[in-house]
């Protein structure tokens, strides 16, 4: 079934109108092509595909940002996450802190989060993305360049924290920031189509419980030996088994969860 909303999007992005446009003009009448463009939108819709993928972009914290099979789509619920890096970097006691953003996807929350530094001026030293997805970082560098911030972001293709182990390593500190795949096995296989068909299976699902990514990227940060602090975005259910993990793990770190506006745990914050 094809919402009312997703139905006036497509007709946007098929006339290359925006809303306001269609809104005022209900007896404007579509040419043949334009029907034809608009019929095979429908269609990709009504077999799951994602409107983001479809239209090729995404809105996130006010701004709009490329989109490709190759990345995740941005989410509201991600929303959360800038809130707490910004009030971070607003309010850190550190000399101008390395802010990372691992497995960047699209860049949309590395770019929005130097964008904001950007208009407040708060102290950063530099900001750093990387993605084992190169594909993706094509996505992001383009965003980056889009939104005017390139020269500000250094991008890196590898796994976690490795590409940027030495800029990392000769930082006073570091603000980290991580999206990863965070789906349990269970959970991926309940989603629904339009995330199984459409979005990537290696940039959701990490082992049975959803944490083999950040159970890694931990270990990789606390190699540092330097002051840290983590934001990661998870699934609500995971937070029990994180407050163990540092408990056990790193008995010294500090943790703290945020809620989301559902009022479900979604960020977790951890000081090394």
């Amino acid at each position: 079934m094809l919402s009312p909303e997703d139905f006036s999007v497509l007709v946007q992005h098929a006339l290359n109108k925006d809303k306001a446009f269609i809104l005022a003009h209900p007896e404007y009448e579509l040419d043949r092509k334009t029907k034809h463009t608009l019929q095979r939108y429908c269609e990709r819709r009504y077999a799951h595909e994602p409107i983001a993928y479809i239209t090729g972009h995404k809105e996130f914290y006010g701004r709009d940002f490329l989109v490709t099979p190759d990345t995740l789509i941005p989410r509201p619920e991600t929303e959360l996450l800038i809130e707490l890096v910004l009030n971070e970097m607003r309010h850190s006691e550190w000399r101008s802190p390395v802010v990372a953003d691992i497995g960047t996807g699209s860049g949309n929350i590395i770019i929005t989060l130097a964008k904001e530094q950007s208009a407040e001026n708060f102290p950063i030293s530099s900001f750093f993305a990387t993605d084992i997805s190169a594909r993706a970082l094509a996505v992001a560098r383009k965003n980056a360049a889009r939104h005017g911030i390139d020269a500000r972001i250094s991008f890196h293709e590898g796994s976690l924290l490795k590409p940027i182990e030495k800029p990392l390593a000769a930082a006073n500190a570091v603000i980290i920031i991580a999206n990863l795949p965070y789906l349990s096995e269970n959970i991926y296989l309940s989603a629904s189509d339009d995330v199984r068909k459409f979005e990537p299976q290696t940039a959701l699902v990490s082992g049975t419980d959803g944490l083999d990514h950040y159970r890694l990227l931990f270990e990789e940060a606390a190699a540092l030996q330097k002051p840290i602090i983590l934001f990661i975005e998870i699934s609500p259910e995971q937070s029990p088994i994180l407050e163990r993990f540092f408990k056990e793990r790193f008995p010294n770190s500090e943790t703290s969860l945020f809620c989301d506006l559902s009022g479900r745990e979604r960020v977790f914050r951890i000081a090394l």
